[in-house]
């Protein structure tokens, strides 16, 4: 591949790595951000899952807080975090060139392009400047070594593909809700490729079962943790019912995201255990949606347009324009 037809992707690099350094000393710090870092000293400290360091905690999903709690055990603050970030972001880097060469060799250049310049663009390790660590900075490389094993898979068919698929899935899995929008496609093509080779209908089954087997090995210690320890069921975090408040509540606006005033919700709520919790809130922003379907319909196609005006900007990037024209010239 001639450094002709890499430059593109060599400058949009470069540019990311400026802005990062523009925000090294300058990031948001989270919510989300902060009770992950609290879990994951508890990890060190109490030796348990736990935001308050009393009672064990499912409200996050671990792989996150795993990550912090090393940094914890190593006596590193999580400024440290940030150089993991900028590590994170050279191997993005490292793994898109080589993705680039994958598909060089592909006969759609037009498609190609156009697929690489929405992965580059729209790499969340340009979007997400935050102070320690979200799902997204971790997400982004798995997604692209995923999408590299995939077409791997599809012109070399290996079995230690889809082990490696299944070990990626279960760890995107405990990563964010989010990441079932890459691990269902995923998951989805993987089936597909199966199914058009010739074998077997029980050699089809087995083959499958090794993707779905390596995925579940990661995920059930969790989900079983979960079930003995919280609440009888199998889930990986317990922040869903909130979040869909967050969004459907009385008091949402089309730009208020985690700042909507749910306190109204919470009365005489305080004494639930975190699961009943959960289930609560969820029940509470059904029957807003049940009551008032337009009214919420209407307020989702707001706020999915208002993600693109300024109010991204502002919580996002900051007020200084420096780092949006960097970023988005």
């Amino acid at each position: 591949m001639k450094i002709k037809t890499k430059l593109p992707y060599i400058i949009i690099f470069i540019m990311g790595l400026i802005t990062i350094f523009i925000h090294f000393y300058n990031s948001p710090i989270y919510s989300d951000e902060k009770q992950y870092w609290e879990i994951g000293k508890n990890i060190i400290i109490k030796h348990m899952l736990s935001i308050d360091g009393s009672n064990p905690s499912a409200f996050r999903p671990p792989l996150i807080p795993l990550i912090l709690s090393f940094l914890y055990w190593i006596g590193s603050s999580f400024m440290f975090s940030k150089y993991i970030f900028i590590m994170n972001y050279f191997l993005t880097g490292v793994i898109l060139v080589h993705f680039i060469n994958i598909m060089n060799s592909l006969k759609d250049k037009l498609l190609i392009k156009i697929i690489l310049l929405i992965l580059a663009l729209g790499n969340p390790s340009y979007i997400y400047m935050t102070g320690i660590m979200c799902p997204q900075t971790i997400q982004t490389p798995l997604f692209l070594i995923s999408f590299i094993l995939l077409i791997l898979l599809s012109k070399n068919y290996k079995k230690r593909y889809l082990i490696y698929l299944g070990i990626i899935s279960g760890l995107l899995g405990l990563l964010a809700a989010s990441s079932a929008f890459i691990v269902i496609p995923i998951f989805a093509y993987t089936v597909y490729l199966i199914l058009n080779k010739q074998f077997n209908n029980i050699n089809k089954i087995f083959h499958s079962t090794i993707f779905v087997f390596c995925a579940f090995l990661i995920i059930l210690p969790y989900m079983f943790r979960n079930y003995h320890v919280i609440h009888k069921g199998y889930y990986i975090s317990l922040n869903s019912g909130v979040n869909l408040l967050l969004g459907n509540s009385s008091n949402t606006t089309p730009n208020s995201g985690v700042t909507a005033d749910i306190s109204y919700y919470k009365l005489n709520k305080r004494n639930l255990s975190e699961f009943d919790l959960n289930e609560y809130y969820s029940q509470c922003a059904i029957n807003n949606i049940k009551k008032e379907p337009m009214k919420y319909l209407v307020l989702f196609f707001k706020k999915f347009l208002n993600g693109f005006n300024n109010s991204a900007f502002t919580s996002i990037y900051g007020t200084d324009k420096i780092k949006t024209l960097i970023l988005w010239f």
